[in-house]
């Protein structure tokens, strides 16, 4: 048995869950700190980098629970599978 076949601890495969989700968390909350009160004012320039900025929080979502879900499945970083 080689080391890439090997499962890591439960405590890294949840790391490896949660860290997309922490980036997520911080990306919203700059998001609402700094761009949601410009945004709300109607602010044109505030609009279209809320629209940028959602579109890169969907796709993040998406990666992240892919991501998730690959390492629940045993498919995370560093194996042959």
């Amino acid at each position: 048995m080689t080391n890439a076949t090997l499962k890591p601890p439960r405590a890294h495969r949840a790391a490896l869950i949660a860290l997309p989700w922490l980036f997520l968390t911080l990306f919203a909350s700059m998001f609402l700190a700094f761009v949601w009160p410009r945004a709300a004012d109607g602010h044109v320039v505030a609009l279209i980098v809320s629209a940028l900025m959602a579109i890169g929080f969907v796709c993040s979502s998406v990666a992240a629970v892919t991501f998730g879900r690959d390492v629940v499945l045993g498919r995370y970083p560093g194996t042959d599978a």
